[in-house]
């Protein structure tokens, strides 16, 4: 869903994103974290001449507000990161590529250190508002002044947002440690994206693993119909996955053929219409905050959401 420029709102979604990119690295290094991550910049990559040619104009008209966007042209990209029918890209310089499991994770001894508690493996099966709220679990009633709903693809499952978000199962592979540079020719930047309907992503970590996802065929993500948010094939329809997806991702890097796949998972993304957040609070009460539909931004777009609905709760919004 692509917006007519507007100096203000572009501003605005830049810096927003941005500083929550600032946030993420700042809790990383406040806490010494185990996580990999870097940030030397990602790519928008354009499959047309046209569509760069449009980006480009879209480029010139955020550099002119002040934004650090640039775009790179065929031949540049062609040297620095060899994407095979890549007519242009945009380089977002403070983007980049973080492994979005070991942030999760290595926060917990943080968090129960300043005595959060933490309950996993129990699943909210069903939500009673009112001014004190009932959380059922499979193994009895939680009682709360004050939900949030972090729920993304599967808020659905509570009966919240069926109409408003929507899942989507996306499927992933990793390669095993590489010198893409040497390999693939990808001698810059941390990862790109591409600008179809269903979009192909891909990031490189600082190990030296590729990432790739999504797009180029109508199976590597997929809707699962009444809010499905598992992949229910068997071994045989996930082989044919990552086929396709191989394929997708040695259309972009013919030199990718036959390197080793070290992973293959999938992930349940939440999706909106319009490819907006949607928060707030909600119920009669309004004590049921909600952060959902992050359209597959949820690790930046998470960290923002938090200080937002942490503001509404606090009466500072």
């Amino acid at each position: 869903y692509d917006l007519p420029p507007n100096p203000e709102r572009d501003a605005l979604v830049y810096s927003t994103t941005n500083a929550g990119i600032d946030t993420i690295e700042a809790i990383i290094r406040r806490h010494d974290l185990p996580v990999s991550y870097r940030r030397d910049g990602t790519l928008s990559v354009f499959t047309s001449a046209q569509r760069a040619e449009a980006a480009h104009a879209k480029a010139e008209f955020h550099r002119s507000i002040g934004l650090p966007i640039q775009f790179i042209d065929r031949a540049t990209l062609a040297a620095a990161f060899r994407l095979e029918g890549a007519y242009g890209a945009i380089l977002d310089p403070n983007s980049g590529q973080l492994n979005g499991a070991q942030y999760v994770r290595s926060q917990r001894p943080v968090l129960v250190e300043q005595g959060v508690e933490i309950y996993e493996r129990t699943p909210v099966l069903k939500v009673e508002e009112g001014e004190t709220i009932a959380l059922t679990t499979p193994n009895g009633t939680v009682r709360a002044k004050a939900i949030v709903l972090a729920t993304n693809g599967y808020t659905s499952k509570l009966g919240y947002f069926r109409d408003g978000v929507f899942p989507l199962i996306s499927h992933v592979f990793a390669t095993g440690l590489l010198d893409p540079a040497e390999q693939l020719g990808w001698r810059q930047w941390a990862g790109f994206y591409d600008d179809m309907d269903r979009i192909s992503y891909s990031s490189i970590t600082n190990e030296g693993q590729v990432i790739f996802g999504g797009g180029g065929s109508p199976i590597g993500s997929a809707y699962n119909f009444n809010n499905g948010t598992r992949f229910n094939g068997g071994e045989e329809e996930a082989a044919r996955i990552g086929a396709s997806i191989e394929k997708g991702f040695q259309r972009y890097a013919p030199g990718g053929r036959g390197l080793p796949i070290a992973q293959r998972w999938s992930g349940t993304l939440g999706l909106t219409l319009r490819r907006n957040i949607l928060m707030g609070v909600r119920g009669e009460a309004r004590n049921v905050f909600y952060a959902v539909g992050f359209n597959g931004h949820g690790v930046t777009l998470g960290n923002v959401a938090g200080q937002v609905l942490t503001d509404m709760y606090s009466g500072d919004d």
